[in-house]
C-alpha cells in the first residue's frame, strides 16, 4: 500500500509489497526491501522481471541442491562423495559446474530416485 504522502523531491518513492503495480509517470528511485534502488533510467518493472529471473534461477538451483542430498550411494545413480582424491578411482565421471547442473537435470527429469 502507498504512503499517505508518497511526494519527495526529487520524485516518488512507493514502497509497496505489491511491484507489479506500474506507476504512471515515475520518476526518481524506487526503494526495495533489500535495502537496493532501482535507477530511474530502468525502471521498476525491469527490476522486478531481473528479480524474477534470479528467482527462478535460484529455485533451480535449490531443487536440484534438493534432489541431490536425497539421494543415497547405494541405490542412486549419483550421489555426494567426501574426500574424492582417495574415494574416486580412475574412469569414474565426476561432473562439476554446469555439467553437474545438466546430469541432475537429466536424473531429475528421467525420475531418479527422488
Amino acid at each position: 500500500m502507498a504512503p499517505d504522502n508518497p511526494m519527495t523531491t526529487p520524485g516518488i518513492i512507493w514502497r509497496s509489497d505489491d511491484l507489479t503495480t506500474p506507476i504512471e509517470g515515475w520518476r526518481g528511485t524506487l526503494e526495495i526491501r533489500a535495502g537496493s534502488a532501482v535507477d530511474s533510467t530502468t525502471g521498476p518493472l525491469a527490476e522486478l522481471a531481473r528479480l524474477r529471473a534470479e528467482n527462478e534461477r535460484l529455485k533451480a538451483d535449490a531443487a536440484r541442491y534438493e534432489w541431490l542430498r536425497r539421494q543415497h550411494w547405494s541405490d542412486a545413480s549419483m550421489c555426494v562423495v567426501m574426500k574424492p582424491r582417495s574415494a574416486v578411482r580412475l574412469g569414474h565421471d565426476c561432473p562439476a559446474v554446469d555439467r553437474l547442473d545438466a546430469a541432475i537435470d537429466a536424473a531429475m527429469a528421467q525420475g531418479d530416485k527422488a
